[in-house]
């Protein structure tokens, strides 16, 4: 009974495993295609202020030089490599998204989700997750599971050097109508008799060594798996500790480069106005834009580690969905 608990938490886990994969395939194709919409939306600006140059060059009226135009096409040579890049990311992971969930390859998979969002931040404490933890961890039912069981073989290793005593009745009986009936004590009938007799009796395995041996293997055995819950009552409060820890170091740096992002996009486009008036080089856009880009693809990346925290936090703290 206790071996059938075991088996069915590990189930629980390796169900636990698989969700896990499957969060981090989800986010992952997310950000790899909010990256791809990045490189799309800076190509199509760099495209944008290089037609300009090229314009302003074949009307020779000063406000754009070779430079400019080579400084561009520089640019959006980076961004394509970078477009190959993340367009390899959301193809992989949507492979992934398919594989971990069995859906055929050739069949069209369509998220719920349109962009990458952060989860919300949990509100719970971290004495509130340790608390979850030990009350609803599989493993620790899997150890209780496993002692139980483990004192029940100590204890029969323990009984098997005492002596096996046992009592009954052994009988027999046949009936046969059309022989004659036997009536000598010294000879047995075998078609007509009845016959029943009490047995008492004792069996005792003699082991000096061997019996005692059992018994201390068994009884080590025990100590280690107490040995191990008792590590497991110390490593999964860390465990929980690491990853509340984690969220909470990846929600504000997830907070302040969404605010750095905004800040370089602003930049992005003010520089692009600037330049499309003759006030700024074109180097100048293309540093507003690398500060933007550089931003907004950290700002996505923490996004998704912060998701996949947060499901991993759930996780440790045996909240399994």
């Amino acid at each position: 009974r206790n071996n059938i608990l075991i088996k069915q938490q590990d189930i629980t886990l390796e169900k636990e495993v698989i969700k896990l994969d499957v969060v981090r395939a989800y986010y992952g194709f997310l950000a790899a295609r909010d990256g791809r919409f990045l490189m799309l939306d800076t190509q199509k600006r760099l495209q944008s202020a290089l037609d300009l140059v090229h314009q302003w060059l074949e009307e020779e009226n000063g406000k754009a030089k070779l430079s400019d135009q080579y400084a561009l096409e520089a640019g959006l040579g980076l961004i394509e490599r970078f477009l190959a890049d993340a367009s390899a990311l959301e193809s992989i992971a949507m492979e992934g998204l398919k594989l971990l969930t069995g859906i055929d390859r050739a069949e069209d998979l369509e998220l719920e989700d349109s962009r990458l969002r952060a989860t919300a931040l949990p509100e719970q404490t971290l004495d509130e997750w340790i608390e979850t933890a030990l009350a609803s961890r599989a493993e620790f039912k899997q150890v209780e599971a496993g002692l139980a069981s483990r004192r029940a073989l100590v204890e029969a290793k323990r009984a098997s050097s005492k002596p096996v005593v046992y009592a009954g009745l052994a009988g027999s009986a046949a009936y046969a109508p059309d022989r004659e009936r036997l009536d000598n004590p010294y000879i047995t009938d075998p078609f007509n008799h009845v016959a029943v007799s009490p047995l008492i009796g004792m069996r005792w395995q003699w082991e000096a060594d061997a019996q005692p041996a059992r018994v201390a293997q068994e009884q080590a055995e025990l100590d280690a798996l107490l040995h191990k819950a008792s590590f497991a009552r110390k490593g999964i409060p860390f465990q929980v500790a690491e990853q509340y820890h984690l969220v909470q170091s990846k929600y504000n740096a997830m907070e302040a480069m969404k605010n750095s992002a905004q800040a370089a996009r602003r930049w992005m486009i003010a520089s692009y106005t600037d330049f499309e008036a003759g006030l700024e080089k074109a180097d100048k856009i293309l540093t507003a834009m690398q500060a933007y880009v550089l931003a907004y693809a950290e700002y996505l990346k923490i996004v998704n580690e912060y998701n996949n925290h947060v499901s991993k936090l759930n996780s440790v703290s045996g909240v399994y969905e």
